[in-house]
């Protein structure tokens, strides 16, 4: 096929300016060429060039195709080349030509090409800045790759997995699962892709359909949808695209009965669920997690179903079923939040941040470093949910007594001038001399002995003046111990990390994650520190703040000062709230060196 007489005939078919790069793409795939598309389309702006010269081709066929491939054309050569006698020509602020319409007004050509550019341009940015990497560009061109011959919907899990294996890249599959929901909604309205290869992605990879793109669809195809907006049947006019398969969510992670590309992926992988054990077994699981109220091994639920069905299978569907739970319990419609995000929780499904943004919406939510929910707390609704690590609040009892004891052997009782740099000095005079005691219950009161008791004696004197600064120090003895039974230390050196290395990645979910932990660090804080101070104080919590700040201002340390303005916040106000997490880190770290044994 001879790339001049194609464009010729496309110039002829169409009213409407198109895309260099999509005739390109056309242009190779109806002649089975095997030249790269960027030398085709190279080839193509050579032939643009050179349109007024193809004495050949008559004047209107001529300016059709200027029109069609965006031809700069000054008004001087339309006098020079007397072009008026054809018909009726505009020109935009580029000099294209944005209508014509010829002597006889058979047809009207309209557009302007310069909107095709700047779309092509927003796209070259999306992949430049949007796709962060070459491995993401990489992998959009593998889905286009895996979808051009494609007969029925793709398994997303088993794609995933085959991309991972088939380029090396060090991707997961719920990363990729992520970023094929960010283009299936992309794909309709960008011209990167010809309507041809966008209908066979979006039918590949299961996305939903727009009524505008449906109505574009539907002028030149028969389509067919599901009660999700998917396709389940495509057929093409003219018969030269036939499409057609089922969406099913839970099948995603295994083969789809008869058709093709299922059965060619389980002739090469070990067994996958069938639909409908996806479907028993999601409801297996649902039924246990219901019952529970606390974290279950799921990959010991799937073990012990499959043991009890006779199921004998590998690990790769198992994880594979694990990694479409979020997917599947999320299109849950027809159950309650509630349902949702307890299945969630007891399972320890990974979330992704848009979906931990909108429970954030409804309730106090607090995920891990993989984005599962250790922590939620409905705004409205007495719904309560939290992992209770009982071996980890053990060992950090074990950690703070044996401190206790190494403090209590080796630091005698000093002097003034000899204690440590940052102990609190007798000097500040915390409190107002004349301090009237306050009645506190029997139950309180010894708790309030043992708090005395358990801080270090050598930083501060007990006694009655010192009581208030005690119960600080108290609080932020349970706030530190609380962060560490979260486990935020091996999240600080995680985001770290990934601060170093995150120069040419998308950082938003390290940001979530950041964000994440701040918040629960100011939350801890503010109400810990206040409900110790209000149980056995009867002075107002702005006496708390004015004599917190006084007794850390004898301390030099980073952090210090974020921690002092997070002390000072309104807790109405947290969101606002975004200090360095190692600065952060650090004044807490020199607080328990200093004055917590």
């Amino acid at each position: 096929m001879d790339l001049l007489e194609f464009l010729k005939k496309e110039s002829l078919l169409t009213v409407k300016p198109l895309s260099i790069l999509q005739l390109a793409r056309k242009f190779k795939r109806m002649s089975g060429s095997s030249t790269e598309t960027e030398l085709i389309e190279t080839e193509i702006y050579g032939h643009q060039r050179r349109i007024p010269t193809y004495s050949e081709i008559d004047w209107i066929t001529r300016i059709r195709m200027m029109f069609t491939l965006g031809y700069i054309i000054y008004k001087e050569e339309i006098k020079e080349w007397n072009l008026h006698k054809y018909g009726e020509i505009k020109l935009n602020q580029s000099s294209r030509i944005l209508t014509f319409v010829p002597k006889d007004k058979s047809y009207r050509l309209e557009g302007d090409f310069d909107e095709i550019l700047a779309e092509e341009e927003r796209m070259d940015c999306h992949i430049a800045n949007g796709l962060k990497s070459e491995d993401d560009l990489l992998f959009l061109k593998f889905i286009a790759e895996k979808s051009l011959n494609v007969t029925a919907p793709l398994t997303i899990i088993s794609l995933c997995d085959e991309y991972i294996k088939e380029c090396g890249v060090p991707k997961t599959i719920n990363t990729l699962q992520g970023y094929i929901r960010q283009i299936r909604s992309a794909i309709p309205h960008t011209i990167y892709f010809d309507l041809e290869r966008k209908v066979r992605m979006m039918f590949a990879i299961s996305a939903k359909i727009e009524k505008e793109f449906l109505a574009e669809l539907q002028k030149d195809a028969f389509v067919a949808l599901d009660d999700q907006q998917h396709i389940i049947e495509y057929r093409s006019n003219d018969n030269s695209i036939h499409l057609k398969g089922l969406h099913d969510s839970a099948a995603k992670v295994g083969t789809r009965g008869d058709d093709s590309i299922g059965a060619s992926i389980s002739a090469k992988k070990p067994f996958f669920y069938t639909p409908q054990q996806c479907e028993d077994l999601f409801d297996h699981l649902a039924l246990r997690a219901f019952q529970a109220t606390e974290p279950l091994n799921v990959k010991r639920l799937i073990s012990n179903y499959n043991k009890d069905k006779g199921i004998t299978q590998s690990k790769l569907p198992m994880n594979a079923f694990i990694s479409s739970l979020f997917e599947t319990i999320k299109a849950k419609d027809d159950w309650s939040l509630q349902q949702r995000v307890q299945m969630l929780f007891v399972l320890g499904v990974k979330l992704d941040s848009d979906y931990v943004t909108v429970l954030e919406k409804k309730a106090d939510v607090v995920t891990d470093y993989e984005m599962r929910i250790t922590k939620y707390s409905s705004h409205r609704e007495k719904f309560h949910l939290e992992v209770i690590n009982e071996e980890k609040e053990k060992e950090v009892e074990v950690k703070a007594e044996e401190r206790m004891r190494r403090s209590r052997r080796t630091n005698p009782v000093v002097s003034e001038d000899q204690k440590p740099f940052g102990t609190p000095s007798k000097k500040l005079k915390l409190e107002p001399k004349n301090e009237e005691p306050s009645e506190t219950p029997p139950d309180a009161q010894d708790d309030a002995d043992r708090t005395r008791n358990d801080v270090a004696e050598p930083a501060v004197v007990k006694s009655e003046g010192t009581i208030p600064l005690l119960h600080i120090l108290e609080g932020l003895k349970m706030m530190v111990e609380e962060l560490n039974s979260l486990n935020l230390s091996a999240d600080i050196k995680k985001i770290d990390k990934s601060l170093r290395d995150a120069k040419n990645k998308d950082i938003s979910i390290l940001v979530c994650h950041l964000d994440i932990a701040l918040q629960s660090c100011f939350l801890l804080s503010t109400k810990r520190l206040h409900n110790v101070w209000s149980a056995e104080s009867e002075k107002p919590y702005g006496e708390f703040v004015r004599i917190f700040n006084k007794t850390i201002s004898s301390w030099n340390s980073p952090g210090l000062a974020e921690l002092q303005t997070i002390i000072n916040g309104n807790l109405a106000e947290k969101n606002k709230k975004f200090v360095s997490m190692g600065s952060f880190s650090s004044g807490l770290n020199h607080i328990l060196a200093v004055i917590i044994p």
